[in-house]
Formats: structure tokens, sequence, C-alpha cells
């Protein structure tokens, strides 16, 4: 029995900024045994040359040579022993590579031109800026490359010269320039589905992918995209004025990557507003890493001091979040395909930050979410009805007295401990059970909501508490105990392996046991029985990595202590390592 597709756990949603985090620590984990400060703040002036989606990429790398790329990733320790030879040559030895060089070697050769390979070799080893926008799978599928000349002033010269005559290269029209007049746009069709858009003006050269950013609507209306790309191959700029939408100041290193959270986190920024973009700078030794803060977020959303004292400790994966109750709203609100969940108003209770965490004895879909709330803005009722909406079973039955032997017990024991048992006889202080096997009863000072749900990913015991002003939710009932024993002074708490002359620890990871718990997820997904062969190439490729991963030490997610929450800029993210409770 699945859940309704429009009501799943929501909490879970989470999980999908865990991915956020793992790729702040990829890169960040060189680090960890350092504290720097940004070179020069950035200014908060700086705006989009256009309220369009062609001037707002969703990820930009600024590059001196970005050939250099894949193996200046593997100055960060963590990726040189996860990743493999492997990457360091894909782009080189990739089918798309390989057919560009394949066409322009069939040009030159047939036009009689002294051109091949050294075109994309001579391209990629100078300066560069690479826009990257989500394509409808979400992944970076559409780029744009903005740079000077240099490397594919060759390029714009083969077209010019066999445009008219040659089968895969032909001009597709022109690009508007700033002051008025155009400039050719070259078509290049180097395999069946593969196509380079490009064109020169001056110093100037724009290469792209994605006939959408030309025509339709896609990117913007015509008049707005006339003006950036009349931007976009103005000789005056001396950078890609694209750099405009994530606030980035002169280059001065090797690499910039810069990616905006909306992105990473799956569009479930909602959970995280105060944070607009992760970046990643490497100055030709080290690799550095920023969060860009927006102005204006409340100092005490990111302050985690008190949070954790209220989360269990040895944590796989533990974040932050800064929620803002407004942004949340529409979740409650309902919409034309949703039904109203409950009041809006009762999210003005929580407050920032909210816990997400995942353990060993949980799994990617379990998570331990921590909040702390106001008891007379979030009433027992209203929790009542959020659950009981929330958390459905269309097909179950009424609870029964002698249901603890179901397979759904099992099943729901199996995900969430020993205390699945225990909220299922459900033997302590009852305050109601519905028709649809909504258990609420009282356990010492908790209140204690929970349900036994089957899904496509097995039996869960999910389970809510409030105890005084701090509500846990879980799909696994044994995090929500683990947690009570925490407020009980009964079991140590995640602050007491952390820092304590830092208030804002925004995250923490655990590699040893995180690396375990992906690793359950990925052969989880992948039955020997029905995928057979992406379970063994899982095993072998993907398997070793992860357990490359678990060598390190755990380590701490930090905002320095002279955060300024009033300005909209880069923050250095210092990382500190921690010892492993085991």
């Amino acid at each position: 029995m699945r859940l309704p597709e429009s009501r799943p756990l929501r909490f879970v949603l989470f999980a999908l900024l865990a991915l956020l985090v793992v790729t702040a620590g990829f890169l960040g984990w060189s680090a960890w045994q350092q504290r720097q400060r940004l070179r020069a703040p950035i200014p908060a002036t700086l705006l989009d040359i256009a309220p369009i989606r062609l001037a707002r990429p969703d990820a930009m790398i600024v590059s001196s040579s970005l050939r250099d790329l894949p193996h200046d990733l593997l100055e960060v320790p963590l990726l040189k022993s996860v990743l493999t030879e492997d990457f360091v040559f894909y782009y080189e030895e990739r089918d798309t590579v390989l057919d560009l060089k394949g066409a322009l070697r069939r040009i030159a050769y047939e036009h009689q031109l002294s051109l091949g390979d050294e075109v994309i070799a001579l391209a990629l080893e100078q300066p560069a800026d690479v826009a990257l926008w989500r394509g409808p799978d979400g992944k970076l599928t559409h780029w744009l490359l903005n740079a000077n000349r240099n490397g594919w002033a060759k390029l714009l010269e083969l077209a010019a010269k066999v445009a008219v005559s040659d089968t895969q290269l032909s001009q597709a029209g022109t690009l508007p320039l700033a002051g008025g007049g155009t400039t050719p746009l070259y078509k290049l069709q180097y395999t069946p589905q593969d196509t380079l858009f490009f064109a020169g003006n001056g110093d100037k050269t724009v290469v792209f992918s994605d006939l959408g950013m030309i025509e339709g609507t896609d990117y913007g209306a015509d008049g707005e995209r006339a003006k950036v790309w009349q931007a976009l191959l103005d000789t005056h700029w001396q950078a890609s004025p694209l750099r405009r939408h994530f606030g980035l100041a002169d280059f001065t290193g090797k690499h910039t990557i810069v990616a905006e959270t909306g992105y990473l986190s799956f569009n479930y920024q909602q959970f995280s507003p105060a944070f607009e973009a992760l970046r990643f700078d490497f100055d030709g030794t080290a690799w550095n890493s920023y969060v860009r803060v927006l102005g204006g977020a409340p100092r005490a959303a990111l302050d985690t001091r008190d949070l954790w004292h209220h989360v269990p400790t040895a944590a796989s994966l533990c974040t932050a979040m800064p929620l803002v109750p407004g942004t949340l709203a529409p979740i409650l609100a309902g919409s034309k395909d949703l039904m109203p969940l409950g009041d809006p108003k009762m999210l003005d209770g929580v407050h920032a930050p909210v816990a997400i965490c995942w353990y060993p004895a949980g799994e990617l879909y379990s998570p331990l979410v921590v909040a702390r709330v106001d008891t007379h803005a979030t009433s027992d009722a209203a929790l009542d009805a959020l659950f009981d909406k929330s958390i459905g079973n269309s097909l179950a039955g009424p609870a029964k007295s002698d249901d603890a032997g179901t397979d759904d017990d099992a099943d729901a024991a199996k995900k969430g401990g020993k205390a699945a048992g225990s909220h299922a006889a459900a033997a302590a202080a009852p305050v109601g059970v519905n028709t649809a096997g909504l258990n609420v009863h009282m356990q010492g000072g908790a209140r204690i909501w929970h349900r036994r749900v089957k899904t496509d990913f097995g039996g869960f015991d999910v389970t809510m508490a409030r105890e005084g002003d701090w509500l846990v939710f879980s799909p696994n009932a044994q995090l929500v105990d683990d947690t009570l024993a925490v407020f009980a002074n009964q079991r140590p708490a995640l602050a007491d392996s952390l820092p304590t002359d830092r208030s804002m620890i925004e995250t923490v990871i655990t590699p040893r046991t995180l690396s375990a718990l992906l690793e359950q997820a990925a052969l989880g997904s992948l039955p020997q029985q029905t995928e057979p062969i992406f379970r063994e190439a899982a095993q072998n490729r993907l398997v070793p990595r992860l357990k490359a991963m678990a060598a390190f030490p755990p380590v701490a997610l930090m905002l320095p202590e002279s955060l300024d929450d009033a300005r909209r800029e880069w923050q250095p993210i210092e990382w500190q390592t921690l010892s492993d409770a085991k």
C-alpha cells in the first residue's frame, strides 16, 4: 500500500538537502585545519543584468583553465581517496567530446584547413566563465561559456570560411550587440543529438548548448534576452556579466565553483532560505568554501547552541535548517492539488533553526527532525490534526487490539527498533485512537503520536513527540525515543562532542557511518533478483569509494562568529575535526 503521492512523509523532503551538505563537505575538506576569511567583502549592490532565467544560472564555473579543473579537484583529500583516475580523464574520453573532435577534424580535412583537435584543447586551456542551467530532469544539462576569444578565435574563423557549404557547420542567425548591430551566430551539429551554438564580437566569445536560449520564452522574452546577449558580447566587460547573479568579486584564483542552494536542494530551498548559494575557491594550492547568506537573515536562526543539546549524539549527518515559517505556509494551506493540512499560523510558533539528522540505526528515508515550538502558538489539537492528515495511510484499517503480530508491525519494528513495539502496545496513558490507526498517548511528560504506515520503501512506525517546547518527528520510532532520553539526561547529546566556544555550528558529518548509510540506501534500491547488473556495478564501483570515505574523521561545519547578518554577502565556511563517537 503506497502513500498518496502528494502526501509523502513531509519532513523526509529534508533528505534531499543532505546532498547539499555532502557536496560542501567534499570540497571543503581541505580547509579543516584552517580558518580563512574572504579577501574582500562582496558589494551588496550587485544586481542581475536582467530578471530572467538567461541572466540567472543555477551554477557557474569561473576558471583560468577548464582542462585543469578535474585534476585540481583531487587536491581535496577526500576526493583524492574517493574518486578514481577515470574522473580526471572523463571529459577527455567521453563520447560527446570525441564526437566534437571528430567533427572538427572532418571539417578541417574536407575544407583543407590546418585545424584539428587542438581547437578544443586550446579553448579549454584559456580563462572562461561557464554558466549552467537545469533541464527538465533537474540535471545541469544546459550551459553557456563566456570568454575572451583566444582559443575560440580559430573556431570562429573556421565558421566564417565554411558555414555556407558545410553540412554540419552553418549560420543559425545573429545575436544583437550593444549600441546596435549584430554578429553572426553559428551552429555546429556534431552528432544527431548534440549541437553547439557560438558567436563572437571583438575579443568576446559565447558558446552555448540550448536552442531555447535564443528562441521561445523559457529563458525570457525576446527583449529581455537581447539585453543579456548584448552584455555577454560587450567588449567593455572584463568578465562575464553573469557573475553578478552570484555576487562574485574580481577573480584572482584558479577556479571558482558556485551553485544556488535551490539547485543543490532540489528546489526545497524554503527549508533553508537564509542560504542562497555555496561557493568553492581553488587558489592553486587549496580549496576553500563559502556560503552566501541572505542579508537581513536573523542571526538567531543560525544560532545552534541550544538545538544541539536536544539532539542525540553519534549522528551520521546532522544539519540545522534556518527556517522562515512564512516560506512553509503554502504546504499547510494546500493548493488545488493538495487538501489543507492545517492552519498556517501554526508555523508562527516554530523557532529556527530546526535539526534534521540521519543515524546509523535508521535509513535514508527515516531521518530525525527536532524543532523548538511555542506551546501557546501550537496547540496539541492542531498537532493532532496535522499528524493525522499528513501521515496518512488510505488503506489502513481500524486499530485492533490483537494486531501486534501483523506483518505491518513486524516491518515497523524492523524500521523503528524496540520503540516500535512499545508504541504499538500503547500501554501508557492513552489519549485517543482513531479508526485509521492513529495512536496518541502520554509517556512521562511527553505527548506521543504514532501511526504504522506501509509504503513502497517498507513499513514505518511514524512517530512524533512533544515535550515542553520541543517537537520531535521521525518515521523511525527509536530515534524519537532516543531524543526523549536526551531530554531526560539519560543519553548523551550531540552538543557533548562539539566545540563549546562556537554558536553557529550548522552541520556535523560522520563519514564512517554516513558511508554505511549511503551504501545501504544504494544497494537497498537495487535488489539482486530484479537489478543484478546495476547491483554488481554498484558493489564493484560505488561501495569501494564509500568505504574510502569512511576512513575520514567526523567534522563540524561552522559559520564565523563575526558573521554580519545585516548584509547579503559571502561568508567563509570553517571546518573542525571532531572525535569519532563510536
